[in-house]
């Protein structure tokens, strides 16, 4: 069960419950919807206490993202967005294709206001679907996921972010780092190989067809189709991990040194 992110998170973390933090749901993150906080309350989904002047940053953040000129936008994002910040955490779910997201269905992540700076900062959450196993797409292709164009359909935010060349500066240089030391094939298969050995006898109390979908993703038997597999979800057709993690650290990297130019992920309406 994965615990909530909550006022007792907030104290461990910060040192005390006041610390504002938010699970939005929305496709349309920071879109103005005028001046009083009832109209967004619901969405940002407040989990623990926010001040009306702290409130009020999200309030403000929307507009500029919605109607402010690009050279507004420019001056003023750091002022509400911590930059190196929200860049570490987007260059860590494009890395790993996690869709399931502010990516795409606008979900399963957190947020605050960091109590010394006042600015906003995110928590990634729930990342079942990451490692490019998520509906959209096939998982070739979410392998070669455009890095520079991640998101699927409209997404302001990330729009007008990827539009400043000090954002793209910090979000390439985590990519950097992130593909350097921890996509890395090698270092990856070992520590799966360790999990395989730990978690194969649990799995396989639970039915010989789990059993054999999980030999399958981590290598331990090659592919094969079984009866009663599904296109989606827990009975899907296995996708070996370290495949994906191989396409995606190729992919990646070709696009960093201009290679590639990677693939657009689109909402089936979009295709």
């Amino acid at each position: 069960m994965i615990e909530p992110i909550d006022e007792d998170f907030a104290a461990d973390r910060f040192g005390g419950k006041d610390v504002p933090i938010f699970k939005p749901v929305t496709y349309s993150l920071f879109e103005d919807l005028g001046d009083e906080w009832s109209a967004y309350e619901k969405i940002y989904d407040l989990k623990t206490k926010a001040t009306s002047e702290q409130r009020r940053r999200i309030i403000d953040f929307a507009r500029l993202i919605t109607s402010g000129s690009d050279e507004e936008f420019a001056s003023r994002a750091g002022g509400f967005l911590d930059m190196d910040a929200f860049a570490r955490f987007l260059a860590g779910e494009v890395l790993l294709s996690s869709y399931d997201s502010v990516l795409a269905l606008g979900q399963n992540f957190y947020m605050y206001v960091d109590p010394a700076s006042s600015k906003l900062e995110f928590i990634p959450w729930d990342l079942d679907s990451a490692w490019g196993n998520f509906w959209l797409g096939t998982r070739e292709e979410l392998a070669n996921a455009s890095i520079w164009r991640p998101w699927v359909g409209q997404n302001r935010l990330l729009e007008r972010l990827m539009g400043l060349e000090e954002f793209r500066e910090k979000y390439r240089s985590h990519l950097e780092v992130f593909l350097d030391r921890l996509l890395v094939p090698t270092r990856l298969h070992k520590k799966m190989d360790e999990l395989a050995a730990v978690l194969r006898e649990p799995i396989a109390s639970e039915s010989f067809f789990r059993l054999q979908k999980f030999e399958q993703s981590v290598g331990m038997k090659p592919v094969e189709r079984m009866k009663g597999e599904t296109r989606h979800g827990i009975r899907a057709r296995a996708y070996p991990f370290m495949r994906f993690v191989e396409a995606r650290a190729k992919s990646v990297r070709e696009q960093l040194d201009g290679k590639s130019a990677g693939i657009i992920v689109k909402l089936p309406a979009e295709m």
